[in-house]
């Protein structure tokens, strides 16, 4: 592809310049942008390609190009797969093969989509999928249908958003090796938004590294294979980081069986989980990681076996001792700003000056500083998935349960996130993690 970016400069919402001056991407079929904070990373790759200018007004960035543009405005031969694939479903859709096909040119012959369903099915894995309800499928599995969704166009230029933080391990390294097969999307240039721990394997013809002040377009990244690699489990399993000998609260389940209507999606599960580690569970997409989170805080009551908290037995063990960072975040946000969100979570009190002292010292002692607190409106999406996980932690139940709480995290973020896991730790407190995201590990 001839491609050639011209000269730009943005301006962030703090009045802060990033300028970038211009490459050439001729021969260039998969690029990686990255940042500490992916959020100008994709501020970056929206600019760059000319995808969505209103969205970067929302966002509170502005773009000044040194001429006028010389891309034309994107077109349905193209695609972006944003960081939140749930919100991209139709409503319309009855199945995950309706949402695939959906847009296809009218022109297309029936015997020519079937066959572009059937290679986008088997590449991204959803065939197994394709009569399921997409809006019943896990969060990773909803990734997957996006995915597939986006390739079946054969987009001439394709930015994915993070989306791969959805993956669990298996389909992740399916994905980007689908990547690395050049004779697959010979005439496409695919940009990924993310962090370079979570695609050792992928290799990139240009990597784009966004700093505070420019874009950097001939970065260099190392690397990252991780020993954690064999971490990663296809079933549904249990694995524990021990961080002290402390084990004076637990939480036990035997012979635990969970269903999502009629299907059994967990059988005899038996575990503990316990304080002075981190239990982490883990498995593939759709293997039922958040039907045992909503099965312990009741948000599905169809199920049988025990759940005993410190040997007693609990039924519905939610308001008394489980606090819950859902995937979803929106659904768990209701303040403008971090320290009402946190100061909320602690007191169940609007407003009040003493909760919100309360609120900022609580945060300062997991490491924010005072700046990052009074400036945290929760207009990003890692800005309200930090504030979800934090208010988790903040309701002081002895139990805190995170369904993957580093989506949309930066580094400096994911640090306020251990803070508050070893402040919980060391208070003799139970956490247990589901992720598919190799970085809490590295």
């Amino acid at each position: 592809m001839n491609l050639n970016i011209q000269a730009f400069n943005i301006i962030t919402p703090n009045e802060k310049n990033i300028s970038f001056e211009g490459v050439d991407l001729t021969n260039t079929n998969k690029l990686l942008i990255t940042a500490d904070d992916l959020e100008i990373a994709r501020i970056v790759a929206l600019a760059a390609f000319n995808f969505d200018k209103i969205l970067i007004k929302l966002s509170g960035y502005n773009v000044e190009y040194s001429k006028v543009s010389n891309l034309k405005k994107q077109t349905v031969q193209n695609a972006y797969t944003s960081p939140n694939p749930r919100a991209e479903v139709s409503r319309f859709s009855t199945s995950v093969e309706e949402e695939v096909t959906l847009g296809l040119n009218t022109k297309v012959l029936e015997a020519e989509s079937n066959e572009l369903l059937n290679f986008v099915s088997q590449e991204i894995g959803i065939s197994h999928l394709l009569k399921r309800n997409p809006l019943n499928l896990s969060g990773g599995e909803v990734a997957k249908v996006i995915l597939a969704s986006h390739l079946i166009h054969m987009p001439k230029i394709w930015i994915i958003d993070r989306t791969l933080n959805e993956l669990d391990n298996q389909s992740r390294n399916s994905f980007l090796g689908f990547l690395n097969d050049k004779k697959i999307l010979p005439d496409t240039l695919v940009i990924v938004i993310d962090y370079p721990e979570l695609l050792a394997s992928v290799r990139f013809d240009a990597v784009w590294k966004v700093s505070e002040t420019k874009v950097d377009v001939n970065h260099k990244i190392k690397n990252y294979l991780t020993k954690h690699e064999d971490f990663f489990s296809n079933d549904l399993s249990i694995s524990k980081t021990k961080v002290s000998d402390n084990k004076s609260a637990s939480l036990k389940i035997e012979n635990l069986n969970i269903w999502r209507g009629d299907k059994l999606v967990i059988e005899n599960l038996s575990c503990e989980f316990c304080s002075g580690q981190i239990s982490w569970v883990i498995g593939k997409n759709g293997s039922g990681k958040t039907t045992l989170f909503e099965a312990l805080t009741n948000i599905i009551t169809n199920w049988t076996g025990t759940i005993q908290y410190n040997h007693n037995q609990k039924k519905h063990p939610l308001s008394e001792m489980i606090s819950y960072s859902p995937q979803e975040t929106d659904i768990d946000i209701t303040e403008d700003n971090l320290i009402n969100e946190i100061s909320f979570a602690m007191d169940k009190i609007k407003y009040n000056e003493q909760s919100k002292m309360k609120a900022k010292k609580w945060l300062l002692n997991i490491g924010m500083t005072e700046y990052e607190i009074i400036n945290n409106t929760l207009n990003k999406n890692g800005d309200r998935k930090l504030a979800s996980v934090l208010s988790a932690f903040a309701r002081n139940k002895p139990i805190v349960i995170l369904d993957e709480p580093s989506l949309f995290l930066s580094q400096n973020e994911m640090n306020y996130l251990n803070g508050a896991i070893k402040n919980h730790i060391e208070q003799d407190g139970i956490v247990i993690i589901a992720t598919h995201d190799p970085r809490l590990f590295i």
